[in-house]
């Protein structure tokens, strides 16, 4: 058929549709006519894609195969209409109720007579909307932070939107799919609407900051609301949250929104965050010079512990206009309930299964298993810590502000005392060669292990005796406070962050340096340091309690 054939007037003359997954079935539908549903790839479709509508009350017959399409196609079509007549009511009744002939009839009506016949349909609620952004769903403290708080949120009172860029990585696809499902996502594609100079204006902006004397900042303003309608459209959130902290380009989305109330994270220390190097390079000074100077758009300006709000308050309170009352802290929400579970998860592989028979050492454990699409058994597990040595292990990124260099040097002098000490790091990024590179200048490859991400670091941790986290600087420590939920003895440094967090219990807080690090890591050799105990719901009340009060 020629493409300029309107596809209705087509749909009129055929006694029977043949289709796939096209919504041109709903076109048909009102003529009550067969409609065979040829799926030769259903289950293909289900994996990789997705259905809108429940396979099993299609308004027609569904066949997968060429043959059954056949032999269908010459059935009495009267018998079919009956044995498809509940299907086809239903379907008609929910979808196309207004396909009764008189759409035109009623769009001139409504729209040039004043006629208030239509059915206005209205999607508002009660509820407060609260729009976030959340760093770009990264393996990484903010993304579990984040995903926490989605747990606890009271979705009675609240609607939350999530949004975020459309770009999708594995990683990042992964993450999300942990967000509780009572959240909604938006996704900002394209790009901004704006002429020649307003991207001149832009480019300033995003190299001089807000505070650039070439800026004209109405102009800024205006294109910024509108790339914020563009991507949000008639929702009118109550509370914009810019939970990541560290993207630009986001920042002034929200900061310059005609939302009622305006919330930016402080995820970390930030100024030592804008004086980090990786490569010799600074990781985020571009950025955060801009948003620096954009905090003072901000209602609240949120960090993640106490004392990273007194650090903070002290570094940036000159961006921020009241900083005493726009200033504070909320800790960042834990799932105690799914750590405590993930630790138990593990399964030793001798334990009779033939599908584990290539195994025989019960020294292995199972985090998950799974047949691939080839029916090959795929396992993800470890090898698990030996229980005659003394295990210490760190988890974060492998990032400078985490400081493993100095961890490997204390720790290269405990073995030298104590041959049955043994090292697990657990993490990847942009440091990873140079870590490596440090292992071996050291000569500590039997001794420190690198395992890289574990997406159930809980059931490792619990194998192991004792957690340290060396930081130069932290929001807050959340691997920390897992730590101690698992029931660990743990060590921190006597920095910003981790001092909020190890208050109050039995952790050790150590100098940061190598030797202070090193005294740590001897005084657990010793029996100088217990486990904690960490009540983490009642930690999570006064989390989600302080969320609703300052956030909100």
């Amino acid at each position: 058929m020629p493409n300029w054939i309107e596809t209705n007037e087509l749909l009129a003359t055929v006694s029977l549709l043949i289709t796939d997954y096209s919504s041109i079935f709903f076109d048909f539908l009102p003529l009550k006519r067969p409609i065979y549903f040829y799926m030769p790839d259903a289950k293909e479709y289900a994996r990789d894609r997705g259905f809108y509508l429940d396979l099993g009350t299609l308004p027609g017959r569904l066949v997968e195969t060429k043959q059954e399409l056949l032999e269908t196609l010459v059935e009495d079509k009267k018998k079919y209409l009956n044995d498809y007549q509940v299907q086809i009511n239903d379907y008609i009744e929910k979808f196309c109720y207004l396909d009764d002939g008189y759409a035109t009839s009623r769009v001139i009506k409504n729209i040039f007579n004043n006629n208030n016949e239509a059915e206005i349909l209205s999607y508002k609620s009660n509820k407060q909307l609260l729009l976030f952004y959340c760093g770009g769903f990264y393996n990484n403290g903010i993304t579990n932070s984040v995903i926490n708080l989605t747990e606890k949120i009271d979705y009675e009172k609240y609607d939350v939107i999530f949004i975020d860029l459309d770009r999708m990585t594995k990683e990042k696809n992964d993450n999300i799919a942990r967000v509780d499902s009572r959240v909604h996502f938006i996704y900002l594609f394209g790009r901004m609407n704006r002429t020649v100079y307003d991207s001149i204006q832009q480019n300033i902006f995003f190299r001089q900051s807000y505070n650039s004397k070439y800026l004209n900042k109405k102009k800024l303003q205006n294109n910024f609301k509108l790339e914020f309608q563009r991507a949000v459209g008639n929702l009118k959130p109550d509370t914009v949250i810019d939970f990541g902290g560290y993207n630009k380009f986001f920042t002034a989305l929200f900061g310059f929104s005609n939302v009622e109330k305006k919330v930016i994270y402080l995820q970390s220390i930030m100024m030592g965050e804008y004086d980090k190097k990786i490569g010799g390079k600074y990781k985020h000074r571009w950025n955060l010079k801009i948003t620096f100077s954009l905090y003072q758009l901000f209602d609240k300006v949120i960090s993640v512990s106490e004392s990273a709000n007194e650090e903070n308050k002290k570094d940036l309170s000159v961006y921020v206009d009241n900083p005493d009352e726009k200033m504070t802290f909320v800790n960042n929400c834990i799932n105690g309930e799914d750590i405590v579970e993930k630790a138990e998860l593990g399964k030793l592989l001798n334990k009779g299964n033939p599908l584990y028979s290539m195994y025989t050492d019960e020294n292995y454990a199972v985090y998950q298993e799974t047949i691939n699409e080839f029916g090959v058994l795929e396992l993800k597990g470890f090898r698990k810590p030996a229980k005659q040595n003394k295990n210490f292990v760190t988890v974060g990124r492998l990032s400078p502000e985490k400081n493993h260099v100095k961890l490997l040097e204390a720790f290269k002098q405990l073995s030298q005392e104590n041959s049955d000490c043994y090292l697990y790091i657990i993490g990847d990024g942009p440091l990873r060669k140079e870590i490596q590179n440090k292992i071996e200048i050291l000569d500590l490859n039997e001794k420190v292990i690198m395992m890289g991400h574990i997406e159930n670091p809980s059931l490792f941790l619990k194998e192991c005796d004792c957690f340290i986290l060396p930081s130069t600087h932290e929001g807050q420590g959340l691997s920390l406070i897992e730590a101690m939920i698992i029931g660990l003895p743990v060590i921190g440094t006597d920095v910003p962050g981790i001092k909020s967090v190890l208050a109050g219990s039995n952790g050790y807080l150590a100098k940061e340096s190598v030797e202070g690090i090193h005294d740590a890591l001897l005084a657990f050799v010793n029996g100088e340091i217990s486990p904690s105990y960490f009540d983490y719901e009642r930690y999570n009340d006064e989390a989600i309690a302080a969320f609703y009060k300052n956030v909100i």
